[in-house]
């Protein structure tokens, strides 16, 4: 009976230990599986508690073997890993990449996919230890939108997927002027374009382009004096800069104003003979303004010059008032030869009462007289006489006057009541002053 029993013990402690046997086989298959697709690359950490305990079947009854999964040898692609430089990047721009984790000296494929499908980029090399160095990776032309790079391992087997983002170019130009008096010119400056990029300049839907230039390595563009206007060039203009891939189609506006020059006088008032000088500006740049003497319907030229390249002069002239003219106002009109718009200023014209006086009224005959005077022309020659007798001729200044002329000596010969007289050369205007010669 206890033999039986015996028996029946032995052979129940057999089946559990062969059941335990096959449970832990089992357990340690799908750990393996686990860890392999985390891609765990060291193994898990020793227990510090006590071994637990196994129970051993008797040398009569053999445990089965249980092998290991294929795909736990197979799957190695948790080990692989790549890093980029940049995840947003430009048309023609070229990724820099690093990465491990491959078999050792296997060749990488890298590949583009997007909604189109995928392409082939080229072909990488992982070294000794399964990496792979910082290196170059050029991208074809590609337009705006999401891409996803492959790294495709060709033994491991191991695959790394990266999104990428290509943001492509957003150009954009500006003018120097956006207004233009007609003779001045604007250029203009583009950024954004793609490197090496040719464009052409349109104006008014002309299909002939006005200029035509290309990005340089930074996306930029410089087109100096672009648009020349003339005087036919008055009113809007829309220009268009035209990318020749296509990629962009830019437009801007500038506008040719009229011409409205603007004429000032040096001097508003003087007297007959004074120096008139102009000043102005918007006019046509080189053109020839003339100066117009007398009311409408009589302007008669009394003087021309020339702008300089931006339609300005600076005391140009002079013309000088006519010595013959009366006290009043006389008006003068600038007109340019190519803007033909007219500008008119009036210049007072100042006669006074011609006066003369001598620094003393008496003495004997010889004696030197200083001599003092104003109502004459400007910068008139004045003839100054003693009973017919010229004694001197004197200049008078800017406004007119004599200053301080002499010494003048006076006859030696002449006695009583002697008359200095002073005659303007140009204007006629007279004036005189009385010295009393005694023995």
């Amino acid at each position: 009976m206890r033999g039986r029993w015996g028996a029946r013990a032995t052979a129940l402690a057999g089946v559990m230990s062969l059941g335990l046997a096959i449970a832990v086989a089992i357990a340690a298959d799908s750990g393996s599986q686990s860890r392999a697709q985390v891609g765990t690359e060291s193994p898990p950490p020793a227990s510090t508690s006590e071994p637990a305990l196994t129970m051993v079947p008797e040398p009569t009854t053999a445990a089965p073997t249980v092998a290991p999964s294929p795909s736990t040898v197979a799957q190695t692609s948790g080990l692989a890993w790549v890093e980029l430089d940049r995840y947003a990047l430009r048309p023609g721009e070229a990724l820099q990449l690093r990465g491990g984790g491959f078999a050792p000296g296997e060749t990488v494929r890298a590949a583009l996919r997007d909604s189109a499908g995928e392409r082939a980029l080229g072909d990488l090399a992982a070294d000794g230890v399964g990496s792979l160095a910082a290196s170059p990776l050029p991208l074809p032309a590609l337009d705006r939108g999401s891409y996803t790079l492959v790294l495709t391992g060709d033994q491991s087997g191991a695959v790394v997927e990266r999104r990428l983002t290509v943001v492509g170019f957003d150009p954009w130009v500006v003018l120097d002027h956006y207004t233009l008096a007609p003779g001045t010119s604007t250029g203009l400056q583009g950024f954004g374009f793609q490197p090496g990029e040719a464009v052409q300049v349109h104006v008014d839907g002309a299909t002939r382009p006005l200029q035509r230039a290309e990005a340089d390595q930074q996306g930029e563009l410089r087109i100096e004096n672009l648009v020349r206007a003339t005087p036919a060039d008055v009113g809007k203009h829309r220009l268009v800069v035209r990318s020749e891939s296509g990629r962009a189609d830019l437009d801007t506006t500038y506008e040719v104003l009229p011409f409205y020059p603007v004429m000032t006088l040096a001097a508003y008032a003087g007297p007959p003979g004074a120096e008139v000088r102009f000043d102005g500006r918007g006019f046509a740049p080189g053109e020839t303004v003339r100066i117009l003497l007398g009311p409408d319907g009589r302007l008669q030229e009394v003087a021309s010059f020339q702008a300089d390249q931006d339609g300005a002069f600076q005391e140009a002239g002079p013309w000088r008032v006519p010595y013959n003219a009366q006290g009043g106002e006389l008006r003068l009109v600038a007109e340019g030869e190519q803007s033909r718009v007219a500008r008119d200023q009036t210049f007072q014209v100042v006669r006074h009462q011609p006066w003369l006086s001598l620094d003393q009224t008496s003495g004997p005959p010889g004696t030197q007289v200083t001599v003092q005077g104003a109502g004459f022309g400007a910068e008139e020659p004045v003839a100054l006489s003693v009973a017919g007798r010229e004694l001197a001729t004197a200049t008078a200044d800017a406004r007119g006057a004599l200053a301080d002329v002499g010494p003048l000596a006076l006859p030696q010969d002449a006695s009583g009541e002697l008359e200095l007289v002073a005659h303007g050369q140009e204007t006629g205007a007279q004036a005189s002053a009385t010295f009393f010669s005694a023995q």
